[in-house]
């Protein structure tokens, strides 16, 4: 897990230093989904998630977004977690970014709510003018757009609980995600 930690570091000071773009960035980051047993672990690039599994869009606000909705295209957290054999082996997951943030993140809510590690984004009208994407497309998400790996909650979908979903759940730059002890 240190290696990873490292390898996350010198992304993000190389993408800041102007040496990689931001849809290279994204392409080059990796999330790590680790077992309970620890030796078992899988790393997935964005590439690696597209191409295994059925991506799905969510259209919601987030909390940095002013009440604007922003769609996203993602792979469903739960499909991830079966995959791994995490929904069997706890009630709850801890997910943690680049900077040491870590949240524990419960099953139910995964189940309930489907979230998804969102890896792209809708370009929007102001996006189409800052970096010329054609409105409506998808976009890597890049530094700016909390990516590589964002986990998206969909707070628009008029449920009152998931509207009330504490912020904390918003794990922006996610490099892991492994199962509570």
């Amino acid at each position: 897990m240190i290696k990873l930690k490292r390898l996350s570091l010198a992304l993000v000071l190389t993408a800041f230093a102007g040496e990689v773009s931001a849809s290279e960035f994204a392409r080059l980051s990796v999330l790590s989904v680790v077992q309970r047993e620890a030796s078992l672990s899988t790393a997935y690039s964005a590439d690696t998630l597209e191409t295994r599994y059925s991506l799905r869009t969510i259209g919601t606000r987030t909390p940095w977004s002013k009440g604007e909705e922003i769609v996203y295209r993602g792979i469903p957290l739960a499909d991830v977690l079966k995959e791994n054999r995490l929904l069997e082996q706890s009630q709850d997951i801890v997910a943690s970014a680049a900077n040491g943030y870590s949240a524990i993140l419960s099953i139910q809510d995964v189940e309930d709510f489907q979230p998804i590690l969102a890896v792209q984004r809708s370009c929007g009208e102001s996006d189409a003018r800052r970096i010329h994407c054609e409105k409506g497309t998808f976009i890597p998400l890049g530094i700016n757009d909390f990516g590589p790996f964002l986990l998206v909650w969909p707070v628009s979908s008029g449920s009152g609980r998931a509207a009330s979903l504490d912020n904390s759940k918003w794990i922006w730059f996610l490099t892991g995600i492994r199962a509570v002890d």
